[in-house]
């Protein structure tokens, strides 16, 4: 039996290209969480790096409680970017 459940009433998209995206979008307040890197091109103030390394088990531990982290935050949206469309990429970008 799970002790916690995740049911966000933020919307949240997963993106190829976070940087194009967020710029439709200037006066949002948008959290995004990363596969390894944050962006620097752009004013995000809440971002969370799910692996540093990339290693996509790493980044599946950390999804949860980032998810979490920014459900809190009353943002009007949360943006990912893709992760590997195998393997354990697949079953993080679902």
């Amino acid at each position: 039996m799970l002790l916690r459940q995740y049911a966000s009433s933020t919307a949240a998209f997963l993106v190829k290209h976070v940087t194009q995206f967020i710029k439709v979008f200037p006066c949002k307040k948008v959290g995004v969480y990363f596969s390894k890197s944050k962006i620097t091109s752009v004013d995000i103030r809440h971002q969370k790096v799910l692996s540093v390394e990339g290693d996509l088990r790493e980044a599946a531990s950390n999804l949860y409680v980032t998810m979490h982290r920014l459900g809190e935050l009353n943002l009007d949206f949360r943006i990912t970017d893709r992760f590997p469309d195998s393997g354990l990429g697949n079953v993080i970008n679902d």
